[in-house]
């Protein structure tokens, strides 16, 4: 697949649906609260090999316009064809990259974030937040390793919390996943098809913000980890939602 940079809206579905034989509206164009849509085929402003900015793709932004990563070193590698002819970010601990989003997200007791990622580390944070301050601490579609391999999520604000998945399979292959939160303290967890249930819940007041991918604290914690596409939604998604964007990504990336 060539490497797409500039593409946008209508004309970047457009060509991949005529590319791919993917077919049915883009859910980044038709649910109202995605409001964060990030995908390592468009949107892209690079520096060499690596990319300084991430555009958001959806068509209802809120309160972000893009990632960036405006020190070299630090920013995330393209790395083209490499899940299905398409193209992923590439982070890495060792490297420490990580980027800011230019808003915030606010975590709410009604949202969902979701992407495809695949986790080559300890810990893949998909999203987290540049502070350490326990009112702003959190980590969204976190993958952090621990005993027996166990998923370990922390999210909170105003406390250290975690949920732990012990049935995780572990995101080492791509897939679609979602974390979803419905109420105060309670995540639901699917990884492709599989919905997963904490056998811990979150501890802590929600009033934590979001700013940050690929890591958390800054540099305290960081990712190795592999990233095809990222998203937010301000809602729950409604079963249907969740299923037009699943089958859509498991389409797009022959999944």
């Amino acid at each position: 697949m060539p490497r797409i940079k500039h593409l946008k809206d209508r004309q970047f579905y457009h060509f991949i649906n005529n590319k791919y034989g993917v077919s049915g509206y883009y859910p980044w164009e038709t649910i109202p609260s995605m409001d964060l849509f990030l995908i390592a085929d468009a949107g892209l402003v690079m520096n060499g090999t690596s990319v300084s900015r991430w555009n958001n793709m959806a068509r209802f932004p809120k309160t972000v316009s893009y990632a960036n990563q405006t020190t070299p070193e630090y920013q995330p590698l393209l790395v083209a064809n490499q899940i299905n002819g398409h193209n992923i970010l590439r982070f890495t601990s060792a490297s420490a990259t990580r980027m800011s989003m230019d808003g915030t997200i606010i975590c709410t007791t009604s949202e969902c974030y979701f992407g495809v990622i695949k986790r080559t580390g300890s810990y893949a944070i998909a999203f987290g937040n540049t502070s350490s301050a326990p009112a702003d601490f959190a980590m969204m579609l976190a993958y952090r390793a621990v005993a027996s391999g166990s998923l370990n999520l922390w999210s909170a604000g105003g406390a250290v919390g975690n949920s732990t998945w012990t049935n995780s399979n572990g995101w080492t292959r791509y897939q679609v996943i979602f974390l979803t939160c419905t109420a105060l303290n309670t995540y639901t967890l699917t990884e492709d098809t599989t919905v997963l249930s904490p056998t811990t819940t979150v501890n802590g007041a929600l009033t934590a913000k979001i700013n940050m991918i690929g890591g958390f604290a800054a540099t305290s914690w960081l990712s190795d980890m592999d990233v095809a596409c990222l998203g937010h939604m301000t809602t729950v998604p409604t079963t249907g939602e969740k299923e037009t964007i699943t089958n859509y990504l498991k389409t797009y990336y022959n999944l």
